[in-house]
């Protein structure tokens, strides 16, 4: 008979995935998997719900509701609680920022059909794409919505 394994970080508690297994004799309630603590769980459990919404707390040896993660940029942290994971949102803030740079950068070559005035546009706007990393709010937490300068027309 099958059995269902939570495998979660041994750290944090939170959820790295969950397996059906047929041949259990190689896992243990509480025991490790390729350094993951291996948690018995019923055959009914929610999988996506238990790794999206849970973590396991091994002081009180049960899954915790820790909420949803409130957006892509946040990870679950070892005082158990979602923290802004700065790197990774700096990064793909950083991302777009030069694909922005680098689909408008025809307009500031010699030969660009772009009269002074407008190439002059350009040049501020490309200068805000690049401060763009100054001076962010201290809450962001995703780049949905987030306030990009418009190109010039």
């Amino acid at each position: 008979m099958a059995e269902d394994w939570a495998m979660c970080n041994p750290d944090t508690g939170e959820v790295q995935y969950v397996m059906s297994i047929n041949d259990n004799t190689q896992y243990s309630n509480g025991g490790t998997y390729n350094g993951l603590k291996t948690i018995l769980i019923p055959a009914d459990t929610d999988h996506v719900a238990l790794i999206d919404l849970n973590y396991y707390d091994y002081s009180a040896e049960a899954f915790v509701s820790r909420g949803a993660r409130p957006t892509a940029y946040y990870k679950w942290n070892t005082s158990k609680q979602w923290e802004v994971d700065t790197t990774t949102l700096m990064a793909d803030l950083r991302t777009e920022r030069n694909l922005k740079l680098q689909s408008c950068d025809w307009t500031q070559l010699a030969d660009s059909p772009l009269s002074s005035d407008i190439k002059a546009d350009w040049v501020t706007y490309r200068q805000l794409l690049r401060d763009i990393t100054k001076d962010l709010a201290d809450d962001l937490d995703t780049l949905d919505g987030f306030g990009w300068p418009s190109p010039p027309s």
